[in-house]
């Protein structure tokens, strides 16, 4: 028995050692990060329509006027003078800025459900149209009525605007920052009616599209039409005798094309 004793405590020692010198699995914790959003992805499409009254060609524009991907780009188009076509620019925020619009817009719970957000007691007033998609779930859209005015609002409908309102703002105001030209590839050509025939206007060499319709322009036809709708107030185009109504729309990546 004595001679068992230290045996028994040598075995137990080479044992130990053994174990202590095995490799230690090493558990991370979990991430609580979301996952990035694709570099493509429109994040944001914010659209500022037209109210009840106005010119027939303002209600097929509806050119967005701030487009947000998930790479931090940001594309504004605004116009450059009544009729004519929208100028675009670009503008790089960076990926940290986007998910900090996408936290902004989760928090709010602006985009779960139908949310009410009232109608204020004003007439003519144009609609702000938000389209907000994170992840791969189909895009969850908001639809406005005179954001910014707050006449015959509750408490809970003016919050609720009130956080869109901030979300609108800061992105438009980071789209102001540094903004280049985009180099426009791909626009629409809306034909909407026959014009006066009074006053000059530009001539049209492009495909003409029936009263209503619209035809797609990719390449170097459509930066010529593009550069050209920048100059040319009344959308009016010269074809042979005729002067005709064309509305000319920037088609940047992700945004609908011809809707006919």
């Amino acid at each position: 028995m004595r001679l068992l004793r230290p045996l028994a405590v040598v075995l137990l020692g080479a044992t130990l050692a053994a174990c202590s010198s095995a490799p230690t699995a090493v558990v991370s914790p979990r991430s609580s990060a979301p996952p990035a959003v694709p570099t493509d992805r429109v994040v944001f499409r914010i659209t500022e329509c037209c109210g009840f009254i106005g010119p027939p060609e303002n209600y097929f524009e509806q050119q967005a006027r701030w487009t947000v991907y998930g790479d931090g780009t940001v594309l504004a188009a605004a116009p450059v003078s009544a009729g004519a076509a929208w100028r675009v620019t670009r503008t790089q925020v960076g990926r940290a800025q986007v998910q900090r619009w996408i936290d902004a817009a989760e928090r709010s719970g602006i985009f779960v459900g139908r949310p009410d957000l009232g109608m204020p007691t004003v007439a003519d007033v144009g609609r702000t149209l938000i389209s907000f998609r994170a992840d791969a779930a189909p895009p969850r859209e908001v639809d406005v009525y005179a954001l910014g005015l707050d006449r015959g609002l509750t408490g809970a409908q003016l919050a609720a605007r009130r956080a869109l309102t901030a979300l609108v703002h800061d992105i438009g105001t980071a789209a102001q920052r540094a903004p280049e030209p985009y180099p426009v590839d791909r626009v629409s050509v809306l034909r909407v009616q026959w014009g006066d025939d009074s006053g000059r206007a530009p001539a049209w060499t492009g495909p003409l599209p029936a009263v209503g319709r619209c035809v797609m322009l990719a390449g170097q036809a459509a930066t010529r039409a593009y550069l050209a709708a920048l100059h040319d107030p009344g959308a009016r185009w010269r074809v042979g005798a005729h002067t005709l109504t064309l509305v000319v729309r920037a088609v940047v990546p992700g945004a609908p094309a011809c809707a006919a």
